[in-house]
């Protein structure tokens, strides 16, 4: 009798190490994924969006630059420039009033001060695809091996916190065994 206990306890120790990699590697895998989320775009990518946002403030900020002097906003009312209008603006977005006044300086100076290692978006994407889906898999069988374990000792296990909702709502017949 009590080899058969000493080989239940064996094989639910080997079990529990085996969930205890699949969660390391889970883990390990999370990681890269928001590794690469939080990488630095590309420079296209960057240059795109440097020119959408400095277009988009600049439309709030000042509606009519870019037809006329850089900071035409500022002396459209009667043509003459006031101070407290400058001050005004610049308190509000001195990112803009840069942009409108130095157009080119202020666009080269920020892309002078980008990454330059950034990844493409597709690349990107691709990756944490790839990531993901080992993720599943994982996540699979480790709530397979869970689910076995509950069967087998009557017993539940915990599960981790983060684990994908969809794999613990699975039916038995979409996870793999």
């Amino acid at each position: 009798m009590m080899k058969i206990v000493n080989t239940l306890r064996n094989a639910l120790g080997s079990a529990r190490k085996d969930i205890e990699n699949m969660r390391d590697e889970i883990a390990d895998l999370k990681a890269k994924r928001a590794t690469i989320d939080a990488a630095p775009v590309d420079l296209v990518e960057a240059e795109r969006r440097l020119d959408f946002e400095t277009q988009r403030i600049l439309q709030q900020t000042m509606p009519t630059a870019g037809k006329g002097p850089g900071f035409g906003a500022l002396i459209e009312r009667d043509r003459r420039f006031y101070a407290s209008d400058f001050d005004q603006v610049f308190n509000r977005s001195p990112f803009a009033m840069f942009c409108a006044m130095f157009p080119e300086q202020t666009r080269e100076f920020m892309l002078r001060n980008l990454p330059t290692n950034g990844l493409a978006e597709a690349e990107r994407t691709k990756r944490i695809k790839a990531l993901d889906a080992q993720v599943l898999k994982l996540e699979r069988a480790e709530e397979t091996a869970l689910r076995e374990i509950e069967a087998a000792m009557g017993a539940t296990m915990p599960r981790r916190p983060d684990a994908s909702p969809e794999v613990l709502l699975a039916g038995d017949d979409a996870l793999p065994g």
